[in-house]
């Protein structure tokens, strides 16, 4: 038996999104009716039309189906988006600073353009859009312990290019993990409403040219990673023309900057036992390699793409 399309014109004139549900849906016998499962939303300030997709069956031979004498009961609830614009920029919270119960905050630093992701100036930002956008932490996230920094990686062997591997390195695992010791047992990212709608993240390989003796490094892919640092490449065109956007603060002293670090190695270098290094982000919010090795311990903002429909 063919579905019925039941269609119903909502006007909403309320400073909210609304939430429309079937509570119920009845039909005289003796036909049954299977109701949607499904919410839908309806923005403010607007008419939108709901189309529900009822199931109607007979329970009787020789009942032709029908939408005579259906009855519905929807419930309606205000929807408060998570993401909003302050201070010129899109933000929205995910996971609670365990030390002062405060909720983590990110913000949109690119947003997709016709495949390719642009800056995301400040300027622009008055309203929540549609669109697929990068967000990361406002503020240098702690290790699992609670310190403001983070080894790169605490190993070092020939097999991840001395230590410089983003993939499987302790930050790698740290950030994008999900288990006891990671950032998300840390601050409970996975409680948040738009977790489970964060597209995965294929970090692609990468080599970085300066002019500094050494070596080049290529790092492989790393892919499907919800959270994950930016590389080289992001960070120049997102942040590389306003060096204060890129200052890192720590969470806990939001008038402090520290160093933080991404994802891309350096070069590797015939002193100190071919150690390679990894770039960061000064406190000046300048990229830096020289000396930023696997060994030091610097801050973390880690990024994530999601789509706001």
């Amino acid at each position: 038996v063919a579905p019925i399309v039941i269609t119903l014109a909502i006007t909403n004139t309320s400073k909210f999104d609304i939430v429309a549900s079937v509570t119920s849906a009845t039909a005289t016998s003796p036909v049954a009716i299977e109701s949607p499962t499904e919410d839908v939303k309806i923005t403010q300030n607007s008419t939108e039309s709901l189309t529900f997709t009822l199931t109607l069956t007979s329970t009787a031979n020789g009942v032709t189906p029908s939408s005579d004498n259906v009855n519905i009961s929807l419930h309606l609830e205000k929807y408060v988006s998570p993401f909003y614009v302050a201070d010129n920029k899109l933000f929205v919270n995910m996971g609670t600073d365990p030390d002062t119960g405060n909720p983590i905050r990110w913000y949109a630093i690119a947003k997709d353009n016709a495949g390719t992701f642009e800056t995301l100036k400040s300027t622009q930002v008055t309203s929540v859009e549609a669109g697929t956008y990068v967000f990361i932490s406002e503020y240098i996230l702690e290790n699992s312990t609670g310190g403001d920094t983070i080894f790169f990686n605490s190993s070092r062997t020939a097999e991840n290019n001395y230590g410089a591997n983003y993939g499987g390195s302790t930050i790698q695992t740290y950030i994008n993990g999900t288990g006891a010791g990671s950032m998300d047992a840390r601050y409970n990212f996975s409680s948040s409403e738009i977790w489970g709608t964060i597209e995965l993240k294929d970090c692609g390989s990468e080599t970085v040219t300066d002019s500094d003796a050494g070596s080049d490094v290529t790092i492989p892919a790393t892919n499907d990673q919800t959270l994950w640092l930016l590389s080289y490449s992001e960070y120049n065109s997102w942040f590389g023309n306003d060096d204060s956007c890129g200052i890192g603060y720590l969470l806990n002293n939001a008038s402090s900057a520290a160093y933080w670090w991404l994802r891309s190695a350096g070069k590797i270098y015939s002193i100190d036992d071919d150690m390679s290094d990894v770039w960061c982000v000064d406190r000046g919010g300048r990229m830096e390699c020289n000396h930023a090795s696997v060994y030091e311990e610097y801050g973390v903002r880690p990024a994530f793409q999601i789509t706001i429909n």
